[in-house]
């Protein structure tokens, strides 16, 4: 049974990206691990041992509170909650250790307020500690049909390729066509290097309906923007690695015209 952990802070947002990652990957055959941390406050020792069981029982009814929402939603739904001490990403990570987890879902407040949202961001905090892939489910976001997802490439050579599996397993159950999109700041022919990338990404591929599209922009994150417009893209996935498209996204000088990509949900993957 696929074990994926659902993050909840108890907010709007969080408990959206929740129905949309239970309505993706379905409830056959997966059990849903509802996540919630919490941290004391700085303060005298005294104050923090109460504050600390007010936080816990709180957390523990806010995730009673949650379970029976869901599953009157999806009444074969399969849950199980957890109220534990610490950071998100750190307490996932603990988890992570002692189980075997598919993927980690969480919902993001857009890229609108993203020097907000970088700064203590839990998304992007799991994003940079927890080795797993992490669907990121913007506000708002309503699940449908996915019927086009786009892979945000770079040439980067790739020791292993298994780290694309849950894509694939998004693509192949929702029937959906993968756009492979590498941006160039110019018309150059390919080296070998690259056109061998290019292949192995096809050959990764081949059983599933895909393209590998190139876009031709002298700035990487608005390129990606104006692909996914125009292919009327429902899904954007990315490789997390140091100086790439990921870092220039979520970068806190990013303009304001990136909103309109903050609506697509991101499936980050972690090389």
């Amino acid at each position: 049974m696929k074990k994926i952990i659902l993050a909840t802070d108890f907010s709007r947002n969080a408990k959206n990206a929740i129905e949309y990652g239970i309505q993706l990957f379905g409830i056959q055959g997966v059990n849903y691990i509802i996540v919630n941390s919490f941290v004391e406050p700085k303060a005298t020792t005294n104050v923090v041992v109460s504050m600390n069981d007010l936080l816990r029982k709180e957390s523990i009814k806010g995730l009673k509170v949650l379970e029976h929402s869901l599953t009157e939603q999806f009444p074969s739904v399969s849950l199980d909650s957890r109220s534990l001490y610490g950071s998100i990403a750190s307490v996932i990570e603990q988890i992570t250790l002692d189980e075997k987890v598919y993927c980690v879902v969480a919902g993001t407040k857009g890229l609108s307020a993203l020097e907000r949202f970088v700064m203590g961001s839990s998304a992007l905090d799991i994003i940079k500690n927890v080795k797993l892939p992490v669907l990121l489910v913007p506000e708002g976001s309503a699940f449908h049909s996915i019927e086009r997802v786009a892979l945000a490439a770079d040439y980067h050579h790739m020791e292993q390729v298994q780290f694309l599996s849950l894509l694939i397993d998004i693509i192949s159950e929702q029937d959906a066509e993968l756009k492979i999109v590498h941006v160039h700041k110019s018309n150059e022919t390919l080296n070998d290097d690259e056109a061998s990338e290019d292949m192995k990404l096809h050959n990764m591929f081949l059983t599933l309906k895909h393209e590998i599209c190139s876009e031709l922009n002298t700035d990487v994150v608005r390129g990606i923007l104006a692909f996914t417009e125009r292919n009327e893209i429902q899904m954007l996935a990315m490789i997390a690695r140091k100086h790439t498209f990921f870092d220039r996204l979520f970068h806190k000088s990013i303009t304001k015209e990136m909103t309109k990509l903050s609506r697509l949900p991101y499936l980050v993957l972690q090389e």
